[in-house]
């Protein structure tokens, strides 16, 4: 009956976190990787698409599983609820890893550890996530990549390979990012079995690596249009991932996490298996992180891998770790007398870092929850020190004797009642954070409906380059979009020529310069008409007066100009 309890707990705290994102589709970075799972349900889709048939296409997998799913249901909630499971699954194996650790204490941890997540919403800087809430091939490879971690600390490192490698089927950058960092724990683990427990662990990862070389290595190649190509990349198109100047301060929360985790790990450890596990690999995530940090600052490459990506699941194995130390003291509040002062200090430094990191990037929840567990964890941890004093040894010898077996369950409905309290306000929101339950509508959404039901399935369309749904909402070719751009160096080359056709600009430094497309003149469109074949242009309401196209459609917001040499003329609003 307990362990049907404990169960249940588990679940309805993994799927209320998985449920606290919303229901999402055609957000975000679906409007990308959803493009070639329409191509694969309907192939006369986007033939004369540049970006989706003269591109590399490096989510073949993650493209097959969400054609299915819009097989099942064009309007999306498949999708969203596939996210949704993925999210729980991922969530839940955290409790596993916990229960690996100590089977006694680790549901009251897990509830404090996803109770935190409430707030964090497992975000990292730089735009770093586990999940965000739509459903796109990191969603799948992190959550496959958080199930491997529970199979790692029990040494069960072949079921752990598979799923590594299973992980990397959907994501190519996270399987080498996580590829070091479980080689680090393993080495880290010491030499004994190190060529078994290596082969059992990676083997199946090379399968996958031998079918992604090709692109792996085009990507990492070198020369001049590939140098100029990956410098658009990391500085013009996603600053936002890869410049971190001015962000240190968002890297505060894991050093906090680091510093406990080093406390509490580092003496754990010594005591048995699962600890031993646990603290490599937090160390190998770690040293994967911070040495592709320090390599971003010499190489291009090493930025273009994205090594702070995995932040957020470090932080996720260091808050189980660190939030399974402070149950276990609140449990056996004696057992602080086995941790020297180093690890004290550690622990109470790596405290204050988290809380100031914590406030820097403006998690006012995060801080209540874990200034919560702070203060009681220090207040139980000094009883036994203190109540000798305040009620006599023998009556607080009897305590410590009662607590010793009634403190875990104690624990569990505190912690129970720590995530009611703070989860609600989270799920509350699930409305607002859905697009699917949510009534507001995007200002292009009665344009691309019409462009999908009235045009013919072949036309290409000149867009603003910041409206990104076109292919996805409108199901027809475009020029170019800022949204949606190749992965390969020597392909964004093509992907800025043509920003700069679009906008007229001679060059382009961030997203704001887009708005010179709304400059567009008779003759740039004219020019544009005749270099790629258009058939239609979409411009912004007032906009259309200069231009002397006729009307194929138009609303407060936008005008669709048919490109041919007729007056202009209203139609289709």
């Amino acid at each position: 009956m307990a362990r049907s309890v404990e169960g249940a707990l588990v679940a309805i705290a993994s799927i209320a976190f998985a449920v606290s994102f919303g229901f999402n589709f055609a957000y975000g970075n679906q409007v990308t990787y959803f493009l070639s799972a329409l191509r694969l349900l309907d192939p006369t889709l986007f033939r004369r698409d540049w970006l989706l048939t003269q591109t590399t296409d490096y989510h073949h997998a993650f493209a097959h599983v969400a054609a299915w799913l819009l097989s099942l249901d064009e309007a999306g909630w498949a999708v969203a609820l596939a996210f949704t499971v993925i999210a729980a699954v991922g969530s839940a194996s955290l409790y596993f890893l916990l229960r690996v650790c100590s089977r006694r204490l680790a549901l009251p941890t897990f509830l404090l550890l996803i109770t935190v997540a409430f707030f964090t919403r497992t975000r990292g800087p730089a735009v770093s996530y586990v999940f965000d809430g739509t459903l796109q091939p990191s969603t799948l490879s992190s959550g496959l990549l958080l199930v491997a971690l529970p199979l790692f600390v029990a040494e069960r490192y072949l079921a752990s390979g598979i799923l590594l490698a299973l992980s990397g089927v959907f994501h190519a950058n996270i399987l080498v990012l996580a590829c070091a960092a479980f080689g680090a724990a393993h080495l880290a683990l010491g030499p004994v079995r190190l060529m078994p427990r290596l082969a059992a662990q990676f083997v199946p990862a090379m399968v996958v690596f031998a079918m992604m070389a090709p692109i792996l290595l085009a990507g990492g190649s070198g020369g001049a249009s590939s140098a100029v190509g990956r410098s658009i990349y990391l500085d013009v198109r996603a600053p936002h991932h890869f410049v971190l100047a001015g962000r240190w301060g968002a890297f505060l929360p894991l050093v906090g996490w680091q510093l406990m985790a080093l406390g509490t790990l580092a003496p754990l450890s010594r005591e048995r298996g699962p600890y031993r596990s646990l603290a490599a690999l937090a160390f190998g995530l770690s040293l994967t992180i911070w040495s592709g940090v320090a390599a971003s600052f010499f190489l291009d490459q090493a930025r273009v891998l994205f090594p702070w990506r995995l932040t957020a699941h470090a932080e996720l194995v260091l808050q189980a770790a660190t939030l399974s130390f402070a149950v276990r003291l609140m449990a056996d509040p004696g057992s602080l007398t086995r941790f020297g002062w180093l690890p004290r200090t550690a622990i109470a430094a790596g405290y204050l870092v988290l809380m100031v990191g914590l406030g820097r990037v403006t998690q006012p929840g995060a801080v209540k929850v874990l200034a919560l567990v702070g203060i009681a964890t220090a207040a139980l941890s000094l009883t036994p020190h203190y109540l000798p004093r305040l009620i006599g040894r023998e009556r607080a010898e009897g305590w410590v004797r009662d607590w010793s077996s009634r403190g875990p369950t104690v624990l569990t409905i505190a912690s129970v009642v720590v995530f009611a309290i703070f989860s609600s306000a989270s799920m509350a929101r699930v409305p607002v954070r859905s697009n699917l339950l949510s009534r507001h509508t995007p200002d292009s959404a009665r344009l691309l409906a019409w462009v999908r039901e009235h045009t013919a399935v072949d036309a290409l369309l000149l867009t603003p380059p910041d409206l990104d749904s076109v292919r996805l909402q409108g199901r027809r070719a475009i020029v170019v979009d800022w949204k949606n751009n190749p992965g390969l160096p020597s392909e964004l080359l093509e992907w800025y020529r043509r920003l700069l056709d679009v906008t007229g600009l001679r060059a382009i430094k961030t997203a704001g310069d887009l708005a010179a497309y709304d400059g567009l003149d008779a003759g740039r469109l004219e020019r544009l008409r005749l270099r790629y074949g258009l058939d239609y242009a979409v411009v912004r309401r007032g906009r259309e007066r200069a231009l002397p196209y006729s009307h194929a459609y138009e609303d407060d917001h936008f005008v669709l100009l048919r490109l041919s040499p007729t007056p202009q003329s209203s139609s289709g609003r």
